[in-house]
């Protein structure tokens, strides 16, 4: 599914920069959950004992110390006042109009013994999976997401397919959270570290699935693979993802540093260069809500973006981009990589070139027009791809 909302920030400024030197310094959300699938049921292991999570809560789904459970704020639809530089301003809104592309999450995570050893106060399995729950907080109606966890089923190696009732099939992100939260209610961690078998597990998840949109693949381990885990076929199934467009993201926990080799190999070859080591709880939060964000997709409908005014001064205009979560200015004109134009009435920016092209493809989270000056970095200009 997909949905449209019109986003946009348009800071009318109050301030006295020349308008010649502010360029001269510029060189260069929501669909409803995905279709269900098979949720956590037929689960048969010991239940964990409820303990501190380290997120001051006996439950997994407490944050961790200084973990944001902040909802990500839309722009505002009114006036407001402007937070960005030191211009001070208001706030309206462009017309412009965003589609947002619900993406999709696999999730490969480590189930042996030795994640009920500590990361900081509480244990690894813990902490991870708090770790998760607040990384897809804000952007769970927008993902469609499933687990894979290894090892799961009565051997200490087996790994059950994602439709034995065993795992949590993909499903909408808010119903998976709340799988997940019942997953962790009635399991702890046992046996092995059968990495492949859960690789496996994960290829015909994806096999049997029909997403739409960005998926990403998510492999946490805090050990070596063993378990007879085939490096080669291991490595195979992130490659052969890669060229689905369907990249794999390694997060090696403490315990795994001796897996360096296997898991960077592993990271390679599912386009995402070296695997992650996060030095604690929050770091993990942050590097998987990257993630997250990566999967889901911002496409703009127009190149012509209109302005509910003119401004004052058609030389103090700065067109902005949000890209990867940083906001920077663009210059006019970005050589090859196209630029931007405001028509003589003051009332339509138009983007052209590549900086439009990147625009569409959903390059940038959100565009804003500033009447006066910026503090920012400049937009790098585009490249074909």
């Amino acid at each position: 599914m997909r949905g449209w909302v019109s986003i946009g920030v348009l800071g009318l400024a109050a301030c006295a920069a020349d308008a010649s030197s502010l360029r001269s310094d510029l060189p260069g959300s929501q669909p409803a959950d995905g279709a269900a699938g098979a949720t956590a049921t037929g689960m048969v292991e010991t239940a964990a004992p409820a303990m501190d999570d380290g997120f001051g809560n006996t439950m997994a789904t407490a944050p961790a110390p200084g973990m944001s459970t902040e909802p990500l704020q839309p722009p505002g639809d009114g006036l407001a006042p402007d937070e960005e530089g030191d211009c001070g301003g208001v706030e309206v809104e462009p017309e412009i109009r965003m589609e947002v592309v619900p993406g999709n999450l696999l999730v490969v995570f480590d189930k042996s013994l030795s994640m009920n050893d500590a990361w900081g106060s509480t244990q690894k399995w813990l902490a991870a999976s708090g770790a998760l729950q607040q990384a897809l907080g804000p952007l769970k109606e927008q993902v469609t997401v499933g687990a894979v966890f290894y090892p799961q089923g009565p051997g200490l190696c087996d790994v059950a397919t994602i439709d034995s009732g065993q795992q949590i099939g993909f499903q909408g992100g808010g119903t998976f959270l709340t799988a997940w939260l019942e997953f962790f209610n009635l399991q702890g961690p046992f046996g092995f570290t059968p990495l492949g078998g859960g690789m496996l597990a994960a290829d015909q998840a994806l096999a049997a699935s029909s997403l739409d949109g960005i998926t990403n693949v998510v492999v946490l381990t805090d050990g070596d693979p063993n378990c007879g885990t085939d490096d080669a076929q291991v490595n195979q199934f992130a490659a052969t993802w890669l060229t689905l467009g369907v990249k794999t993201h390694v997060v090696g926990l403490p315990g795994s540093e001796g897996a360096r080799t296997r898991l960077d190999a592993l990271a390679a070859a599912g386009g995402t260069g070296t695997h992650i080591t996060p030095d604690d709880p929050l770091a993990l939060q942050d590097k998987l809500a990257e993630i997250v964000g990566e999967s889901v997709t911002t496409n703009f409908d127009s190149c012509n973006i209109g302005l509910p005014n003119a401004p004052p001064n058609l030389d103090d205009v700065v067109l902005t981009v949000v890209e990867a979560g940083q906001e920077q200015a663009v210059a006019r004109d970005l050589g090859e990589g196209g630029g931007w134009t405001i028509t003589p009435a003051g009332d339509e920016i138009i983007l052209q070139g590549l900086l439009c092209d990147r625009a569409q493809a959903g390059a940038y989270d959100k565009i804003g027009v500033v009447f006066g000056c910026v503090d920012l970095p400049p937009l790098q200009p585009p490249r074909p791809e």
